[in-house]
């Protein structure tokens, strides 16, 4: 039974994060913003809230309260941990920017459920000392599911809690501001190969590099517009939906909509009866 919950969480594992925050924040460059419109699960987070609490409680520690403020600032972080997972915000501050009431945070990503990441949480040092710390007394919680994944946080304050109740899955949509340090040509690429037939669509993926062996982060499509240079080899819409009509080379080129800097071209072939491939074609 140990074996099989090793497994269950052992891929989410390695992208576990937990930090524990002064009310300092270091001063960042200009930034952008970004729209991300994601499902917050508040089924899992009240499942989240009551795993925690049970480890409390044997603790012999009081039960944490979702604060309303907190909860915001729980959903925005998730939000900011598809762009760049990090405790660093993607604008170059810390969480405590947010409100000064985080006092602490635990982050992951790759887990399916809120039992598996919590267990997960419970054998990590760090995010398991955030979990019993006796000065902790609300918290907000989120689970958001964006493009197949799903990415958990938990920040921790030391006040007492302006109690809110989750119930449902909402869909919201995010503002996330991100350093113009990061939007440079050179770090976005697009993700994976793509095979494909003529007519097939496939939705283009845009990701971000950053720093230190960071894990790349991805940039939503409604921060770009798109355009094929030979829409009778690919077509592309708005939302960045690409479709192969016959063989032959096309570039198409991503621009972001307010920040005209961050511009670069993709050469991609269509090639009969293997599908799409594609290779970076720098424009910077």
């Amino acid at each position: 039974m140990m074996k099989m919950n090793i497994k269950r969480y052992v891929v989410g594992f390695i992208m576990l994060l937990a930090f524990a925050f002064g009310i300092s924040s270091p001063v960042c460059a200009a930034s952008r913003s970004a729209s991300v419109t994601a499902r917050v699960n508040n089924k899992e987070n009240n499942k989240c809230l009551k795993e925690l609490n049970a480890l409390r409680k044997k603790k012999g520690l009081p039960a944490l309260k979702i604060d309303k403020t907190l909860q915001k600032a729980a959903e925005l972080r998730a939000a900011e941990l598809t762009v760049r997972y990090s405790h660093e915000r993607p604008n170059g501050k810390m969480p405590v920017s947010i409100t000064k009431k985080v006092a602490a945070e635990n982050i992951a990503m790759g887990f399916g459920h809120a039992e598996d990441v919590c267990e997960a949480w419970k054998n990590s040092p760090g995010h398991y000392r955030n979990m019993v710390h006796t000065d902790m007394k609300s918290i907000g919680i989120c689970c958001l599911e964006y493009q197949g994944s799903k990415y958990w946080v938990n920040v921790f304050g030391k006040e007492r809690a302006k109690t809110v109740k989750l119930s449902g899955t909402k869909t919201k949509t995010f503002k996330v501001s991100i350093a113009d340090k990061f939007l440079r040509p050179s770090r976005i690429s697009l993700i994976g190969s793509q095979t494909m037939s003529s007519g097939e669509k496939r939705t283009l993926r845009i990701s971000v590099s950053y720093p230190d062996d960071e894990p790349r982060g991805l940039l939503p499509n409604s921060f770009f517009t798109f355009k094929s240079s030979n829409p009778r080899v690919l077509k592309v819409n708005k939302q960045g939906v690409v479709t192969s009509v016959r063989e032959g080379t096309a570039k198409i080129t991503v621009q972001s909509k307010k920040y005209k800097k961050l511009k670069k071209s993709f050469r991609i072939t269509v090639e009969d009866g293997s599908g799409l491939v594609y290779r970076d074609y720098s424009d910077d």
